[in-house]
């Protein structure tokens, strides 16, 4: 067997030119540094983040309904997204995540197009931290000072955030792993203190989780779908750093599991106690859980849980650089960016290139408002959630004997009926957005398919040429051994982005079927 034949069956996309540094090893642990730990920090802040961010849903769906969706949807949405992302990181264990297995799944224009979704989802949510993080800082600084920030000064504390996460991320997958530990100890004390205070009022006074007819007259249903499938999304930014993952097949399972449950207990505590404190869902709106620490715990509390939304946010920020800039070397793998953008930093063994690319992104995209921006990162998320469940049952029935440390213990109807209520979801999300944002998503979605067109296009053309090549320089070399049927020369203008191994392969073939006595074609 060839080489990149058997690095293609460990779950490898691998290219015989690419710089030996640009690719991770999958049969190896050298350069793993991910524990369980490590990966549990930073799911939990891809998917969650904490409670900040979740108040909204209250407002637009009502304090029950919202109850009732964080304890119920993570188990129809974040758990088929969870176990897809352990079965398919560790059956392909490479820096790169989603952007591999769509592309292994269907081939070359649809792991790019993937490839541009995940683009445009990772340019406008990591877009939305910065924002949080000023927002959080000034209503402190105001509650302190009286004074708010100016613009000059709203965009210097940007570019500085950027700039410190950016250096967080160049120094390595663990060092984001260790940070997102102690962001997420910072954001979780405050709503720990706040429950222990006021879930002993929620035992005496359940009653006041009914909503009024007031309230429920300002019910937003779009919206309150949209706010509960982002909170509880991301679980599959994680498969972005199994390259990076020490034994994949028992660290995935075990961190998503914890991730799942810690999500729920994150979201479900703080709205309990926060609607027994302030009952009216009308009332609900981005930083309500800071007057609802007020009203429990008084002025302490509530400057406690200002820091936590800032840690939060820094959190957030941190750890979606860290996968999406994995992602677009990923994309650099498959070829539908620069090779220069999966180079590997000398020291660190991290995409510095990329992570520079994504901070600049995200820098660029704070000007646009917040809803906007939550919104078109939804449309884009639930069109690639939908390719990469495709990608696994496709993958099923193709690849049935590949090696998977972790399976899904389903098969057949089964699994499709696991799959089904969160690609409905995600149908459903995108048809109750903002005309705005169906307009806007819809011009970037025309502009990402044709752009992945011509670029699967002038692959397929590169890969021709490149085969005819090494074909006539196969010839040269040996013209009085090689043997070749001139029926194995069609898998070479096949524009599946394995190509150039199944020309490999097939040479080495001919050269065994010469050996053989195999009667030569003639000059190709």
């Amino acid at each position: 067997m060839s080489k990149s034949k058997d690095n293609r069956e460990h779950g490898l996309i691998v290219d015989e030119d690419v710089p030996e540094e640009t690719v991770s090893k999958c049969e190896e642990d050298d350069g793993r540094t991910l524990n369980v730990t490590q990966l549990v920090g930073i799911t939990f802040f891809a998917a969650c983040g904490g409670p900040f961010g979740f108040e909204e849903s209250v407002g637009a769906g009502g304090g029950t309904t919202a109850l009732f969706a964080v304890t119920v949807v993570p188990f129809i949405w974040s758990v088929p997204l969870a176990l897809m992302t352990a079965e398919l990181a560790c059956m392909m264990p490479d820096m790169g995540g989603h952007i591999i297995w769509v592309d292994r799944a269907f081939g070359s224009f649809w792991g790019i197009l993937n490839g541009q979704l995940s683009v445009c989802t990772n340019a406008f949510d990591n877009a939305l931290y910065p924002v949080m993080f000023v927002d959080y800082l000034e209503g402190a600084v105001v509650a302190t000072t009286g004074k708010g920030f100016s613009l000059a000064a709203e965009i210097t504390i940007r570019f500085a955030i950027m700039i410190l996460v950016t250096v967080i991320n160049i120094k390595g997958a663990d060092i984001v792993g260790d940070a997102t530990m102690l962001f997420g100890g910072i954001v979780l004390a405050p709503f720990i203190v706040m429950m222990a205070m006021g879930l002993p009022q929620v035992l005496t006074q359940w009653s006041v989780l009914e909503d009024d007819e007031e309230s429920m007259k300002t019910h937003n249903w779009g919206v309150f779908l949209m706010i509960i499938l982002w909170n509880t999304c991301g679980f599959d930014n994680a498969g972005a750093c199994a390259g990076e993952v020490k034994d994949p097949g028992r660290t995935y399972p075990r961190a998503l599991g914890i991730c799942v449950l810690l999500v729920v207990l994150t979201y479900a505590g703080p709205v309990v106690v926060g609607i027994n404190a302030i009952p009216n869902s009308s009332q609900w709106k981005d930083g309500t859980f800071v007057e609802v620490g007020q009203e429990i715990g008084g002025v302490w509390l509530a400057n406690f849980l200002g820091f936590s939304g800032i840690a939060s946010s820094l959190g957030l920020l941190c750890t979606l650089l860290c996968t999406s800039a994995r992602m677009l070397a990923g994309m650099a793998q498959i070829g539908c960016m620069p090779k220069c953008v999966g180079k590997l930093h000398h020291k660190y063994n991290t995409p510095h290139i990329a992570v520079i690319l994504s901070s600049v992104s995200t820098l660029g995209l704070t000007l646009l408002p917040f809803a906007s921006l939550a919104q078109i990162d939804m449309v884009f998320y639930s069109l690639s959630t939908i390719l990469k469940f495709l990608a696994l049952i496709h993958l099923r029935n193709t690849e049935p004997d590949t090696p998977r440390p972790y399976r899904i213990p389903f098969d057949g109807t089964l699994l499709w009926a696991h799959f089904f209520p969160a690609i409905a979801l995600c149908l459903v999300s995108i048809s109750l957005c903002t005309s705005f944002t169906l307009v806007v998503s819809s011009v970037l979605l025309v502009i990402a398919i044709i752009s992945s067109a011509v670029i699967a296009h002038r692959r397929r053309i590169s890969s021709e040429l490149e085969a005819a090549e090494a074909w006539v320089q196969i010839d040269d070399e040996d013209t009085s051994t090689l043997s070749l049927p001139i029926s194995k020369a069609a898998p070479v203008s096949s524009p599946d982005l394995t190509a150039e191994y199944e020309l490999v392969d097939l040479a080495n073939d001919s050269r065994n079927s010469s050996e053989v006595g195999v009667p030569e074609p003639g000059v190709i």
